[in-house]
């Protein structure tokens, strides 16, 4: 038993660097190994410079802990990627042509870490609130739905260091503003708040915008607004 457990220890490990250190499919000639990558089981960790198309046969790799896409030319993320439930680290840092998350993004019930910096997502995907595992979320846009609006930032209890709300022309009055439960994110250090400009900007007069300010009222440990 002990000899079967550090060999799985090191094929573990040996898939993790070698995979790690695919070629980029910018080179001439290269290919991702999707066969490869679908049946091995133990992969934890997986770092892809990746053509605008993702594989779908990754999405069977459900002992991932660890998917970093950043910089690459992905256009669509495949809704498989939402069978990583054992997922912590999602980085798509500089993915400018991706504008959305799958819908099935609230299956990720064990994600810590959301970086998409550089994106251009033009909205969040439905039921954002129960990531309640969720430490680092790059920012937050608004939807007009109730299952993407500013309250499903609620859920969010765990976020911590710095925090961007877009799009709060969105949030239609004062309550649904209280439901984020700003005041309650102790670990928020730095809160950014905005509201679209030019033809984006949405007026609502049943809306006082101060009223709104203030029901995102942060914890008092907040450090910069």
């Amino acid at each position: 038993m002990a000899e079967a457990l550090v060999v799985g220890a090191l094929v573990s490990g040996f898939a993790n660097v070698v995979l790690d250190r695919l070629i980029s499919p910018e080179e001439e000639g290269a290919m991702l190994p999707c066969d490869i990558l679908s049946k091995n089981k133990y992969l934890r960790v997986l770092s892809l410079d990746i053509p605008n198309v993702f594989p779908d046969s990754i999405g069977k790799l459900i002992q991932l802990r660890y998917l970093d896409l950043s910089w690459s030319d992905i256009e669509v993320l495949p809704q498989s990627l939402c069978n990583f439930c054992n997922l912590q680290t999602l980085k798509l840092v500089g993915c400018s042509k991706l504008t959305m998350l799958p819908n099935g993004m609230y299956n990720l019930v064990n994600l810590r870490h959301l970086d998409i910096r550089g994106t251009h997502l033009k909205e969040m995907p439905k039921g954002m609130g129960k990531l309640k595992q969720l430490h680092i979320l790059s920012y937050y846009i608004v939807g007009k739905s109730e299952d993407n609006g500013i309250q499903e930032l609620g859920g969010l209890l765990n976020l911590r260091a710095s925090l961007q709300i877009w799009k709060l022309e969105n949030v239609v009055d004062a309550n649904q503003a209280r439901n984020a439960r700003i005041i309650d994110k102790k670990h928020i250090e730095y809160l950014i708040l905005k509201w679209s400009s030019g033809d984006d900007m949405v007026s609502n007069t049943h809306t006082d915008g101060q009223d709104i300010l203030h029901a995102l009222q942060p914890h008092h440990v907040l450090k910069k607004c």
